[in-house]
């Protein structure tokens, strides 16, 4: 359990980490005059992994619930 809470911390500080990274992003290209920072297929590929990635958390919360004790 130990390495579960720690592996889910570590997402959290990344999803943090990826939001403002994002944000930097666009601060840069605002100041460059670039409208369209990210190619298509980078952002198709980046936004298809980031939606795996989802689906796969939403499944997490119910698996934890089917093993935690009654309340």
């Amino acid at each position: 359990m130990t390495r579960v809470e720690e592996r889910i911390r570590g997402l959290h500080a990344a999803s943090a980490e990826v939001g403002e990274l994002l944000g930097h992003l666009a601060d840069q290209s605002r100041a460059a005059s670039l409208a369209q920072p990210i190619g298509r297929q980078q952002a198709d590929r980046t936004v298809r992994l980031l939606n795996q990635t989802l689906s796969r958390l939403r499944r997490l919360p119910e698996l934890m619930e089917e093993m935690t004790e009654p309340v």
